[in-house]
């Protein structure tokens, strides 16, 4: 089945709800969402996929009449955009069913992203044209930043519902997450994808980034969107791994996985170092030196600055192998990737106070 993917695109048109079907027309009902407790075999193809919705899904004006619902309040409290295919008929049933995408959806591990979700529930037929061949659901973001999701009226038999949702949200998870100087949509979350080693996978070639076609099963994006589902999920999970299996998570990234859903990743912390260059008496040292070191814990973006003595210097050193990652100078910066302690190597030619102020991921 084809992926899903964080699609840039303009905005979305607005939405207008569909007048009520003339009463003469036959009765059409959305399919139930299969549940964990129904009794459904895991799927017999090891390639699943998910989709990519077309560019002009989510450029386009959506026609008037096309959907009728809007915000529905799940039972957890939070409001969720539903809409359905006038294909379906506004009856009490129908409702029923987007009352039930609403409550699932408010129900799973998220934040304040959900408000920012659209769910188009859509004939069978229309999946193809718009999400590629095969695919049984897709997700986008419209360039009003809102997460679109687009999903099936009828599920086909043996097709685990609420699994797939639960890997289409993992995509507006991950839309909503910052992982500088990444785009968390396509390399994971930022505690997930160290735990993941992304970064130095990209550097060696094992992980392709925002990659749909031929890298598709190496993407970390997709991958991201499987832990979520997997954490979700766990034992009682039906559906195969999408990707590599090189990307099934450990028990370390599960639990990354999951702060990254509960307690997003804020930003780069600053530590705040302060002492003295002094010269020992007798010594003749031209050059003054201390050496701190600081843990990162995070791949990203480390700077530091040192305000001292003229001419005072930092440079950074791989903790464990020693290699020089950047050479000496008032101001530092490096991407961590991998390195999980630096050495702060700073110099001065002259006594005094210093103050070091380092930004880590």
């Amino acid at each position: 089945m084809k992926r899903a993917l964080l699609v840039a695109a303009a905005a979305l048109g607005c939405i207008w709800l569909g007048a009520h079907p003339a009463d003469s027309a036959p009765a059409r009902h959305l399919g139930p969402l299969p549940g964990y407790t129904a009794a459904l075999a895991p799927l017999p193809f090891p390639g699943l996929r998910y989709g990519v919705p077309a560019a002009a899904t989510l450029r386009r004006d959506v026609p008037p009449g096309a959907y009728w619902g809007g915000p529905v309040t799940a039972a957890s409290g939070d409001v969720v955009r539903v809409f359905s295919s006038t294909a379906y008929p506004q009856d009490d049933e129908n409702r029923a069913r987007l009352q039930g995408i609403a409550d699932f959806l408010g129900g799973l591990p998220h934040q304040t992203e959900l408000e920012d979700l659209d769910v188009y529930v859509v004939e069978p037929s229309v999946l193809a044209p718009e999400c590629g061949d095969g695919a049984i659901s897709c997700f986008g973001v419209a360039g009003n930043e809102r997460g679109l999701m687009l999903i099936p009226a009828e599920w086909p038999a043996g097709i685990h519902g609420l699994e797939v949702m639960t890997h289409e949200y993992g995509h507006q998870i991950a839309a909503h997450r910052d992982n500088d100087p990444w785009a968390a949509s396509t390399w994971g979350p930022k505690r997930w994808g160290t735990a993941m080693h992304v970064c130095e996978r990209f550097a060696d070639g094992t992980a392709s980034p925002g990659d749909e076609g031929g890298g598709y099963k190496q993407n970390p994006g997709e991958a991201w969107a499987e832990t979520y589902r997997v954490a979700v999920w766990g034992a009682r999970a039906t559906l195969p791994f999408s990707v590599d299996e090189s990307f099934n998570p450990s028990a370390a990234a599960l639990a990354a996985a999951r702060r990254d859903v509960l307690q997003p990743w804020s930003g780069p912390a600053t530590l705040t170092f302060r002492g003295r260059f002094v010269r020992p008496a007798g010594s003749g040292a031209q050059v003054l030196r201390t050496v701190l070191r600081v843990p990162t814990l995070l791949d990203g973006t480390l700077t530091a600055e040192i305000k001292g003595p003229p001419g005072a210097t930092v440079a950074l050193i791989d903790a464990k192998t020693g290699k020089v990652l950047r050479t000496p100078n008032p101001t530092v910066g490096m991407t961590v990737c991998g390195e999980r302690a630096i050495r702060l190597v700073l110099r001065s030619r002259t006594p005094g106070a210093y103050r070091l102020e380092v930004d880590r991921p």
